[in-house]
């Protein structure tokens, strides 16, 4: 993982600053994540934003179902494909998303099985080869990391440009900071 990889993904899973890390930052650093290979902690980033953008928008709500949410009202059409019969198939749901989230994030896993937020996929399996995405087999979903991590992170910068449209705040509040060596505690 290259520094800047690593500080990018530092700030969002810490919050750096008093105000708060612009989701710019957030953003540039999922793709910054990917570009240097460094697919784990963008994975771990990406993940993570959805959960950012969905508390701007729903702070009171609790995590599973904003997360959902915000994942099914502005990611969820890049894994949506016409079946055979011409009819819509979602192959990767925000509850499934959020239960990725989860496993990943709490425990390393890709077996979502024990998640309780969970709708139809079992596990994921993850390839660096962006040629081989979205292939379901059964309720196994393979998924290329480099791929989703950029769609999420697409998705995050289209909401942030309709919220900023609408003059709503696509910032998060800072939840802790961090202080320069030297600085006051007052």
């Amino acid at each position: 993982m290259t520094v800047s990889a690593a500080c990018y993904a530092a700030r969002l899973i810490v919050w750096f600053g008093g105000a708060g890390a612009e989701m710019e930052e957030v953003i540039a650093g999922v793709h910054a994540a990917v570009d240097s290979n460094a697919l784990y902690a963008a994975l771990a980033l990406a993940l993570a934003v959805p959960d950012i953008c969905a508390r701007v928008e729903t702070p009171d709500v609790g995590s599973a179902v904003r997360y959902s949410r915000w994942w099914n009202e502005n990611a969820v059409g890049k894994y949506t494909f016409n079946g055979w019969d011409g009819k819509p198939r979602i192959f990767l749901t925000g509850n499934d998303v959020y239960a990725l989230r989860c496993a990943l994030l709490h425990e390393g896993q890709a077996d979502i099985t024990a998640q309780r937020a969970r709708q139809a996929l079992e596990r994921f399996i993850f390839t660096e080869d962006c040629h081989f995405h979205c292939n379901l087999i059964e309720n196994v979903l393979q998924l290329s990391v480099a791929t989703l991590c950029r769609d999420i992170a697409n998705a995050a910068a289209a909401w942030a440009g309709r919220r900023r449209g609408d003059g709503q705040t696509v910032e998060p509040q800072a939840v802790i900071s961090i202080l320069p060596t030297g600085s006051s505690i007052r």
